[in-house]
């Protein structure tokens, strides 16, 4: 969907990785591989995006195919998820407040990177940056969310005021 106010991209990581720590407190040097602050997202040396969307729940991006999970202490649980995530890219003037629609997004956000969250009743991670929002769910859900988004975009634009558009 393309649209001067608002842009969905969509895409697939060559692969991902669930990551679960069940005991912070037994792995004191967990950071050096992990983001830890609740919200937090952080790309390491290896090009892996690190999203740590719940508490001791991790979802790691991998721009290559080949990449691996960092190595983790064996205590970490961690389950390759490839193909089970797709990304909705949101762009534009209007990202923010077609999430809006489902969200409260000031909320989610305060003091965040990226949360889990619902929207548009499928389970998503939601990461914010300058541009806009990655939106990342399952892929079953995928063409429902996009679907939900851009109605949720028409429905925005039938609420404006026609003297500011």
């Amino acid at each position: 969907m393309t649209s001067a106010s608002f842009q969905i991209e969509s895409s697939t990581p060559l692969s991902c990785f669930e990551v679960t720590a069940f005991r912070l407190s037994e792995l004191p040097n967990l950071h050096e591989y992990l983001p830890l602050e609740p919200g937090a997202a952080r790309t390491d040396g290896q090009g892996r995006r690190h999203l740590h969307f719940s508490p001791g729940r991790w979802l790691t991006l991998c721009s290559s195919a080949a990449a691996a999970p960092p190595e983790l202490p064996a205590s970490v649980a961690v389950v390759d998820a490839s193909g089970k995530w797709h990304r909705l890219r949101l762009t534009g003037a209007d990202a923010e407040r077609v999430l809006r629609f489902q969200l409260a997004v000031d909320h989610i956000f305060a003091g965040r990177a990226c949360a889990a969250t619902r929207a548009f009743d499928c389970p998503a991670v939601i990461e914010r940056d300058s541009a806009g929002f990655c939106v990342w769910t399952h892929a079953s859900y995928s063409e429902h969310l996009r679907g939900a988004l851009a109605d949720a975009h028409r429905n925005l634009q039938h609420t404006i005021p026609t003297e500011t558009m």
